[in-house]
C-alpha cells in the first residue's frame, strides 16, 4: 500500500494546486498565509475557483478541469468532504493528494493545522510516502459512470419510505429486501457512513469492498466484504430513493433503478508525511478500543 519517496526519485515540486472549503472559519486566515509560503519557495500555486474567495488574487484561479494539468501535487484543505471532491477533479492523473484538516474529525485530511508548515516544507523535500487508495466505480443502465473513494449509496431519501432492494454479485443472487437504504464502501470509506450504519473497520491497504445495509427490516442481513474483483449488482425493486456519490452528488433513483459496482482501473495517491498511522488515527479520531 504504501511507496517510500525521496528526493531521488521525488517529483520535483514546481506548482501546487488548491482545493479548499471556503466556510471553514480557518481558511481566510490559512489560505493567504499558505499560498504566501509557497511563493517565497518558488512554488507556482493556483486555487479551484469557489465562491466566498474574494480575499486572495483572482489572478490564482483555475476551473477545476486543468487542476490535473497545473499540478504537481493536490492540497485539499478543509476536511475529508474537501479531500473527496478534489479526488474527483483529479481522477485518474496519479498526482498526489495533500489532506490539510481545518476541521476536528477527519480520517483523510492527515495534517492539523500547528503541523502544515514543518509538514509542507518535508513533502516538498521528498519526505513522504503515498499510500494507494482503492476507487470504485458506479455504472448505470445508460451507461453513465461514477467514482467514488468513500463510498457509494442508495437511500430512502426525503420520502420517509423504505424501498425494496436487490442484490447480486457477479450474476449470482444475493438477497433482496426492504431497507432505508444500502452503502457500498472501499476500504478507506469503512470509517466514514459505513461505520456508522454498523459496518466493519477495514485497513485502507485492504483490497476489499464493503456491503452495509442501512436498516434492514429483516434479522437475517448483515454487512459483508466481498473482493474488489468482483462486481456488485444492485436494483431498487420497490419506491424510490436517492442514488448518492461520496455523499457529493446525487441521482434520483426511481423503481428498477440500477447499477454496478466494480473496482476502478486508477487509485488514489495519498500523501501521509507525518508519523501517525491508521491505528493512531482510530484512537484519537473515534477513541477505538477506549484507549
Amino acid at each position: 500500500m504504501q511507496i517510500k519517496n525521496n528526493k531521488e526519485k521525488g517529483i520535483t515540486v514546481k506548482s501546487i494546486g488548491i482545493v479548499v472549503n471556503p466556510a471553514k472559519p480557518l481558511t481566510k486566515k490559512l489560505l493567504p498565509e499558505t499560498i504566501e509560503w509557497f511563493k517565497k519557495k518558488n512554488i507556482n500555486v493556483f486555487v479551484v475557483k469557489e465562491e466566498n474567495l474574494d480575499f486572495i488574487d483572482s489572478s490564482l484561479f483555475i476551473s477545476p478541469e486543468v487542476l490535473k494539468e497545473k499540478s504537481d501535487f493536490v492540497i485539499a484543505m478543509g476536511g475529508d468532504g474537501t479531500l473527496l471532491r478534489a479526488s474527483r477533479y483529479i481522477k485518474e492523473s496519479g498526482i498526489p493528494l495533500i489532506g490539510v484538516n481545518l476541521g476536528s474529525l477527519g480520517f483523510l485530511t492527515e495534517i492539523v493545522v500547528d503541523e502544515l508548515y514543518p509538514t509542507l516544507e518535508r513533502i516538498i523535500n521528498g519526505d513522504y510516502r503515498l499510500e494507494k487508495r482503492t476507487v470504485l466505480k458506479a455504472t448505470l443502465t445508460d451507461s453513465r459512470t461514477f467514482f467514488a473513494l468513500n463510498d457509494f449509496v442508495l437511500h430512502m431519501g426525503h420520502s420517509g419510505r423504505i424501498i425494496g432492494i436487490e442484490i447480486a454479485v457477479d450474476g449470482c443472487p444475493l438477497a433482496e429486501f426492504s431497507a432505508d437504504g444500502l452503502i457500498v464502501s472501499t476500504p478507506t470509506g469503512s470509517t466514514a457512513y459505513s461505520l456508522a450504519a454498523g459496518g466493519p473497520i477495514l485497513h485502507p491497504g485492504v483490497t476489499a469492498q464493503i456491503l452495509t445495509p442501512i436498516s434492514p427490516h429483516t434479522l437475517g442481513l448483515r454487512p459483508m466484504v466481498f473482493s474488489s474483483e468482483e462486481e456488485i449488482s444492485i436494483k431498487v425493486k420497490k419506491g424510490r430513493g436517492i442514488f448518492v456519490v461520496d455523499g457529493q452528488m446525487t441521482i434520483e433513483a426511481e423503481e428498477n433503478f440500477m447499477f454496478n459496482v466494480t473496482k476502478a482501473d486508477y487509485q488514489i495517491n495519498l500523501v501521509r508525511a507525518t508519523r501517525k498511522d491508521f491505528y493512531e488515527i482510530l484512537r484519537t479520531k473515534l477513541n477505538w478500543g477506549g484507549i
